[in-house]
């Protein structure tokens, strides 16, 4: 994926679908798993998480 897809949030959740950035790998890493855990324990299905890091020039 070339650019992030951009979904609004969840009804009634701060933390729903959406678009985060930080530079903290390790807890974006948690995080993912921690999603795809509880969407697993929702659906019985696997669930892949995936982690996106994107660069950007400061002064083009």
């Amino acid at each position: 994926m070339k650019q992030p897809q951009i979904i609004t949030k969840e009804i009634g959740r701060d933390f729903g679908a959406a678009f985060y950035t930080t530079d903290i790998r390790d807890k974006t890493i948690r995080w993912a798993k921690r999603k795809a855990r509880l969407s697993f324990k929702q659906t019985r299905s696997n669930v892949d998480f995936y982690v996106s890091v994107y660069g950007w020039e400061r002064n083009p």
